[in-house]
């Protein structure tokens, strides 16, 4: 009963899309404004191609009739803006089903649905009559019945057609796979399947003697087969375990053994050949696999090694030049070139950076963006002191390869100190965040470093035209491939402050993988 009202659940649902696709296509050919004769044929060969379709109405903004198939011109003008269901989508619902009502035309037992198309609406009446003849076709039994109401119980369909020329109200309090109900002075069993989008319900009735009868028999013969299977299963139970069970669950054992990387188990012979011919086979590959495993072993920790100790020297060799900028900028009495020098000198501790974090990593080919930001923005914090600094971050875990890495942390090296020279000093309440996030699983990063300071000079062309530092941001962003954005931190207030957002691919595609 369950299994019967879950299909018919699903042709009701397919047999009401029908106006809603209707809808749609009214809805295109609207916004296409068609002359009225253009349209009357579109109407006419629509009805006249889905037999269900009782009508096809198209209204005005304020609910009248401007055009309709089968066209009844007695009906054009007239005013729908009174229909319950047409009032709920003049007030902004998407479609509304009106409730089954038999139709004035030509009896028939109809639904319509509404629905905003062009710069009216539309409505579609769909006939019911067919969903009634096919209930009645996938029947367990001919006494059983089945109905569909709607969402208040009105009858839509039903093997009983009277239920329907009448519009009986079928309470739908039972939603259960059976259970016992009285109606119409006879006890049935009733299953309830509920239909999802427009709310209606299959009801499925069944006399519960015949029920009982078929569950009786059911119940022996499946009570039989039960045990007949458990019995073959016992003794064939039996024959595999003393065949086959034991010797392949210890081959079973000896492989998960081996993935694990133990190599030093061996398989052993036993009474049957040919587990003897696979365990022979499986102890020399386990021996062969054991011997490259320890060569493989050797090699990668000397290349570890070595990758390491390239990436110290490389930090070491970034920090003495940093050192070096920086003793030399302490002899230069101008302002000028001494911030030149000390410019140069954050940007040579970003790069070496991303080397001192390789350095101390297990893998050599990306790096925690994340985790570069948090150690980038300590260092900067130290290196600019600002008294009173509201700080705020936002680091995400985001893996980024090297050769994305540097210019990223270029970047980020120039929009901090930034904002640290020229949106931060001298400010009553100075306020900088900066934010690493993942968007697409991880597959885009979007980097943003804002603050509260006097934004982007006005009149002075675009922000790359500013300043060395802002064109070295728009060069390594075009070499990222990243959209970069210059926006107002706080549109509309004094102050309105600068947000810089950087959105670029995280890692590289790598040719021949998904």
């Amino acid at each position: 009963m369950g299994s019967t009202g879950r299909s018919v659940a699903l042709e009701v649902r397919r047999y009401l899309a029908i106006p809603a696709t209707a809808l749609r296509e009214l809805d295109a050919i609207l916004d296409a404004r068609p002359s009225l004769e253009t349209l009357q044929a579109y109407l006419d060969a629509k009805t006249g191609n889905q037999p269900e379709l009782a009508s096809i109405l198209v209204l005005s903004d304020e609910g009248r009739v401007l055009a309709m198939s089968p066209m009844d011109k007695a009906i054009i003008g007239t005013d729908y803006s009174g229909q319950p269901s047409f009032s709920e989508v003049m007030a902004g619902a998407q479609i509304v089903l009106s409730s089954p009502y038999v139709s004035p035309a030509d009896g028939s037992v109809t639904v319509t649905a509404y629905r905003r198309a062009g710069q009216g609406y539309g409505a579609v009446s769909l006939r019911l009559e067919e969903l009634s003849a096919f209930i009645s076709s996938i029947r367990i039994s001919a006494e059983d019945r089945i109905a569909i109401t709607d969402a208040s119980g009105h009858c839509a369909a039903d093997t009983d057609f009277a239920f329907v020329r009448e519009q009986r109200s079928i309470p739908v309090t039972w939603i259960a796979e059976a259970q016992r109900v009285r109606e119409g002075g006879k006890d049935w069993i009733v299953s309830t399947t509920h239909i999802p989008g427009p709310d209606w319900h299959v009801n499925y009735y069944r006399d519960p003697r015949e029920a009982n009868e078929i569950l009786k028999g059911l119940s022996l013969r499946l009570g039989l087969l039960g045990l007949l299977t458990i019995m073959a299963a016992a003794w064939a139970a039996r024959r595999l375990e003393r065949s086959f069970s034991k010797p392949f669950g210890e081959v079973l054992s000896l492989i998960t053994d081996l993935s694990s990387g133990n190599y030093a188990r061996r398989a052993p012979l036993g009474k049957v050949e040919e587990f003897n011919i696979i365990a022979d086979s499986f102890n020399a590959m386990a021996g062969n696999i054991e011997g490259r495993d320890e060569r493989i072993r050797s090699d990668l920790a000397e290349k570890v090694i070595l990758l390491k100790e390239i990436h110290h020297r490389v930090k070491n060799n970034l920090q003495i030049m940093a050192s070096l900028l920086n003793l030399g900028g302490g002899t230069i009495g101008d302002e000028a070139d001494r911030a030149v020098f000390k410019a140069s000198q954050d940007r040579i501790h970003s790069m070496a950076l991303v080397h001192e974090i390789l350095y101390e990593s297990e893998d050599f080919s990306s790096i925690d963006l994340g985790l570069y930001s948090s150690c980038l923005l300590a260092y900067l914090h130290d290196a600019w002191p600002l008294p009173g600094l509201r700080l705020e971050s936002q680091l995400e875990p985001v893996r980024l390869s090297l050769d994305k890495a540097l210019p990223c942390g270029l970047i980020m090296n120039e929009l901090i100190t930034n904002a640290f020279k020229y949106a931060l000093s001298g400010a009553a309440k100075p306020y900088l965040r900066v934010g690493v996030s993942a968007r697409d699983g991880g597959k885009t990063v979007v980097l943003e470093v804002e603050d509260h300071g006097p934004g982007m000079p006005r009149g002075g062309g675009g922000p790359e035209a500013t300043s060395l530092g802002f064109s070295l941001v728009t060069g390594l962003a075009k070499q990222l491939g990243a959209e970069l954005q210059w926006l107002e931190a706080r549109p509309g207030e004094e102050g309105p402050g600068l947000l810089v957002r950087l959105t670029f691919q995280a890692l590289d595609e790598v040719p021949g993988k998904a």
